[in-house]
């Protein structure tokens, strides 16, 4: 028997037929559990991601007469490769019985050939939010929340079925041409087992929580919260978070920093980014929900986002975190006093007037101004807050004069796709939830998805197809040698 090695990372050459039905394209992307290539359907010609299970410090490929198996290499690690291996198997069985999660990459197959297992997933065209945050600028509050929250919402789920991501970072989501972020990279999952410390040390530098650095850390729902909330961290600064490991001795979070952030919005990264476990939310139902429920009364969220922190912690950081409020309960106290002020004045100058000047014949009596009552002085408002209408249902026209009359700084982002309901022209969704609040100049951009009416049928001529624009993602697996993690994308 020969033994081939190819270029690179030993990846299958172009051409190749797996399961007699997907045909290699390229490789779009290696490490150390595996490969992933896209390939076409034979029949359909529809593009799918093809991840392969190729430990590349346990096993070689082994070429002979078209066959590409793979075989452990040396015969010691034999028992750890089918260990991988069946991990491999028997986990992504597990997010292929979870269908249709939103906005979490699709499996659409999976198999065993040449010794190992494949992975056939949904091919997602876009840039990594990495990517499209130092290309464009930061987010807002509002936009980071609009794009994470369908993140969060299936993570939860996933984590109900006993998976950990454990590498949630803006490299591992694609920001598709369907305008939503897709977490595409499960190369690091693992199983959540109580009473099992043995974890792999799989992180990325300013994303992963102080559990992940060590092997028995305690890992759990909240090791991926704090990616979650590091993730936003990026979005709303493009700079990623310091290390973990760097606030050991400070459990300030990063999020001080962040400017124009209202005190909500800083206590919930405040709460996701605490050092200890403990301290941070401890399901993504719960983040999700304190995104949901926190904007609606903005004061008791603050309390209750910071019940379980120390008092000790709370006293370090209150001063910096909480932002002042401009025309809060100070302006209150001057509009009493000024109120009462402008009443001094008006009973001295109408004594005054009433007291030096003479009387005149058929004069109306004077009449006596009504004091202000200083009981219920009249509020100033906090700021000058706008709100998001809604947009859906109505012509693009329509749309874009609504955002501009109400802030002509709004950069507006038009995409198309058909859709057999909706009248062509019409708005279909918004990338800023209807009713979210902002202030003038805060809002960068607001995406809208417009319909283009019924797809052309069969019959018909089709339309060209425009070049893409952007190069296709990058399916990057960080390296694990100990495999009790897989590689899922």
């Amino acid at each position: 028997m020969t033994t081939q090695s190819f270029s690179g990372c030993h990846e299958l050459p172009a051409g190749t037929c797996l399961h007699q039905t997907y045909r290699i394209q390229k490789v779009i992307g290696a490490g150390g559990f595996g490969i992933t290539y896209a390939g076409i359907h034979k029949d359909t010609c529809q593009t799918f991601a093809i991840k392969e299970y190729f430990p590349s410090s346990l096993a070689v490929r082994n070429v002979q007469e078209g066959s590409y198996a793979l075989q452990p290499f040396p015969e010691k690690n034999a028992e750890v490769f089918q260990k991988g291996r069946q991990r491999f198997l028997n986990e992504a069985k597990i997010l292929k019985s979870l269908p249709d999660l939103e906005s979490i990459v699709s499996i659409y197959d999976l198999f065993e050939e040449n010794g190992t297992i494949y992975l056939v997933m949904e091919y997602i065209d876009g840039l990594t939010l990495g990517q499209y945050i130092t290309e464009n600028g930061p987010l807002t509050f509002p936009e980071t929340a609009e794009l994470m929250a369908p993140i969060i919402r299936s993570l939860s789920k996933i984590h109900e079925n006993g998976l950990l991501h454990r590498d949630i970072s803006p490299d591992n989501l694609i920001l598709g041409i369907d305008n939503r972020l897709h977490l595409i990279d499960f190369g690091a999952a693992s199983k959540n087992i109580p009473g099992n410390r043995k974890n792999t040390v799989i992180l990325k530098a300013g994303y992963a929580p102080p559990e992940q650095y060590i092997p028995n850390g305690s890992t759990g729902a909240w090791t991926d919260i704090y990616a979650i909330c590091a993730t936003m961290y990026f979005a709303l600064t493009g700079v990623s978070p310091s290390e973990a490991i760097e606030r050991l001795d400070s459990s300030c979070p990063p999020c001080l920093s962040i400017p124009n952030l209202l005190p909500w919005q800083s206590a919930l990264l405040e709460k996701g980014l605490q050092i200890r476990p403990a301290d941070r939310f401890q399901t993504a139902g719960e983040l999700s929900l304190a995104l949901e429920k926190a904007s609606e009364s903005a004061e008791n969220a603050v309390t209750e986002l910071r019940t379980d922190l120390s008092k000790k912690d709370r006293a370090r950081i209150h001063k910096s975190l909480h932002h002042p409020r401009p025309f809060r309960i100070s302006a209150s106290f001057s509009a009493i006093i000024g109120v009462g002020a402008v009443i001094l004045c008006a009973v001295l100058l109408f004594a005054l007037s009433t007291h030096f000047r003479p009387p005149k014949q058929n004069e109306p009596p004077a009449q006596v101004p009504t004091p202000i009552s200083s009981e219920q002085p009249t509020r100033v408002p906090d700021a000058d807050l706008l709100t998001m209408p809604g947009l859906t249902g109505i012509k693009l026209s329509k749309a874009k004069k609504r955002i501009k009359k109400l802030d002509a700084s709004i950069r507006i982002n038009v995409s198309y796709v058909y859709s057999s309901s909706k009248k062509p022209g019409t708005v279909i969704s918004q990338s800023v939830r209807k009713g979210s609040s902002f202030s003038k100049k805060q809002l960068r951009s607001l995406s809208l998805t417009v319909s283009k009416g019924k797809r052309p049928s069969a019959t018909r001529s089709p339309e060209p197809k425009p070049a893409a624009s952007k190069k296709p993602a990058d399916y990057q697996v960080r390296d694990d040698n100990d495999l009790s993690s897989i590689p899922l994308e």
